[in-house]
């Protein structure tokens, strides 16, 4: 669509369409996984940032978002994206800083699903797959503090290990968990295969804010209060634009996670993760 001058303008009547039909929009968000080093893709989302900017002064839709979801690791970030443009045009740029470690057969180990700084022993790429480092890149590539909003999951990924004695992070894993579905697993469904086991091992990396937990084979990297908070307090710290949670719907709807002795779930039943975000940013207001 981008490629093609007439398809950008079917896509800008659309977009008119919406906001006239629902007025009560705050804007729009772009997500594209993701603009590719070939067929000038990185210059025609420029273009048509330009051209929704341009479309919406001219109806004088001044106070419409413009917003913008963007890969998180360097190596992709790098050919996808002219940060200088972004500045000129998107009120924000959504920051997908998420899924930096699941199950793949090239990386058949457990990881932690959004670290914020790496952990001592990783090196070289592996210390770049963390909330901090990519934070960083982004802002010393250029882009402006105030537009930066860091994406935070309320998902996690599953495991199975291959041995349950060895349930560190960084384990040999064979799989997907039996948690959620092909390693996704929203944290009602974590707290749920959780509150199967007798004893599950609730696990901490104080270096990366993230919990983990494992019960026989099954290994799962989540969110919890304590880490959600550090990461929501490592952005107010930065002065950054603000948090995007992903995704409500993954949060806990049904207090599931109550049972969790060092989580204080019990304080906010229903959707903790995206309520100790609200809270924290708003001690800033």
């Amino acid at each position: 669509m981008v490629a093609n001058h007439a398809m950008r303008k079917v896509f800008l009547r659309s977009l008119r369409e919406i906001l006239r039909t629902y007025p009560s929009l705050d804007g729009i968000d772009l997500d594209w996984e993701f603009p590719s080093a070939y067929d000038r893709e990185r210059m025609h989302l420029s273009q048509l940032l330009y051209q929704i900017r341009t479309e919406w002064r001219r109806e004088k839709r001044t106070n419409d978002i413009l917003s913008l979801a963007v890969a998180a690791p360097e190596g992709i970030a790098l050919y996808a994206y002219d940060i200088r443009q972004l500045n000129l045009y998107a009120d924000y740029v959504n920051l997908m800083s998420y899924d930096f470690h699941f199950y793949r057969e090239d990386t058949p180990f457990t990881g932690l699903n959004a670290p914020l700084y790496a952990r001592s022993q990783e090196r070289s790429l592996m210390a770049t797959f963390n909330i901090n480092y990519t934070v960083h890149w982004w802002l010393q590539s250029g882009l402006e503090p105030q537009r930066l909003v860091v994406g935070l999951p309320t998902y996690g990924h599953s495991f199975t290990l291959v041995n349950p004695l060895n349930h560190r992070i960084g384990a040999p894993a064979s799989g997907y968990g039996k948690c959620g579905q092909l390693g996704f697993t929203t944290l009602t469904e974590t707290c749920e295969c959780a509150s199967k086991f007798f004893k599950p091992n609730l696990s901490y990396d104080a270096e990366s804010c993230s919990p983990y937990l494992s019960a026989l084979q099954e290994w799962i990297s989540y969110e919890n209060q304590k880490s959600i908070a550090c990461k929501a307090n490592y952005v107010k710290s930065l002065n950054l634009g603000g948090v995007m949670v992903f995704s409500l719907n993954a949060d806990d709807l049904r207090n599931s996670c109550s049972f969790m002795p060092n989580l204080k779930y019990s304080e906010k039943p229903v959707f903790p993760l995206t309520q100790a975000i609200k809270d924290i940013l708003r001690e800033s207001l």
